[in-house]
């Protein structure tokens, strides 16, 4: 079964105007997710947002943890990144989630130092375990862009290879895809198995730029049919870049922030109806 959410920033649910947006939207689920320097303030326990869980109005299926270095090769510096994971997990248990997106480090240089990379996080992902058995959790490792070290299936699968599949996954970012865009069903069928959750939103093809969905050069309706053929649940996640902030002109204006949330509805609407809405959007002729 498919799952939607949209991404949103751990310090936007401190805002109470939130409130009776997700009470007026079809849309109630989030990924909870944290900067990189979020990491020792995460998932406080504010009355607001325990009101919105009492309530119902608000689900947090999955977290985005912040980027920290889980695959440092310095090890009293990894080991204190992995302490400072676990504390952010242990923190966010309140939400119920079960789906955390994990980061790997930063750029590499080679194969070599890719390898280590995932030995070192191999390490980590051990160190974690326990506590991903405690909540129940599965810690999805992210395709990332660029140089970093899992910007590639292949090196997802080596990494996540022998763990236990119900508390070790995949992430799978379509923006992160970059060259293999046209690629992007059959990497998906490859990593089917261990995949999770999925980040979608759309791009130019040059590097990641979390536009709206069918708003790029996706081809949604090949990622639909690869979502489609996993037998498992999924967490649909859209990460977009928010469309709704003020103008320029008037950038303390402030504008209702269900029009956001409205907008995800819409780009999950197209992705629940792709094949169907981009034959007509094919079909289209414009009258100049």
């Amino acid at each position: 079964m498919l799952h939607y959410a949209m991404s949103l920033r751990d310090t936007e649910l401190d805002d109470y105007r939130m409130i009776p947006a997700f009470r007026r939207s079809k849309l109630k689920s989030i990924e909870m997710t944290f900067g990189k320097t979020d990491g020792e303030s995460a998932s406080r326990r504010s009355p607001l947002r325990l009101e919105w869980l009492r309530e119902g109005c608000l689900h947090i299926p999955g977290v985005h943890l912040p980027a920290m270095e889980p695959s440092a090769f310095d090890e009293p510096f990894r080991k204190n990144e992995v302490a400072r994971l676990i504390r952010v997990i242990e923190e966010s248990a309140y939400t119920g989630a079960k789906q955390y997106t994990l980061h790997s480090g930063g750029q590499i240089t080679g194969e070599e130092e890719r390898r280590q990379c995932i030995r070192q996080l191999r390490k980590s992902l051990e160190e974690m375990l326990p506590t991903a058995r405690k909540y129940g959790i599965s810690l999805n490792l992210e395709l990332l862009p660029r140089q970093a070290p899992h910007n590639t299936v292949d090196s997802l699968l080596d990494t996540v290879e022998g763990f236990d599949p119900a508390h070790v996954g995949i992430c799978f970012d379509v923006n992160h895809a970059s060259g293999n865009v046209s690629n992007l069903e059959s990497m998906i069928d490859r990593a089917a198995p261990w995949i999770r959750s999925f980040h979608l939103s759309d791009f130019d093809g040059l590097d990641e730029n979390h536009w709206p969905v069918n708003t790029g050069i996706i081809d949604w309706c090949a990622v639909m049919r690869a979502i489609r053929k996993i037998p498992h649940d999924l967490l649909l996640v859209i990460e977009t870049e928010n469309t709704t902030t003020p103008p320029s002109w008037n950038p303390h204006r402030k504008i209702d922030p269900f029009f956001r949330i409205q907008h995800i509805e819409r780009q999950i609407c197209f992705l629940e109806n792709c094949e169907l809405i981009t034959r007509l959007q094919n079909e289209l002729v414009i009258r100049n």
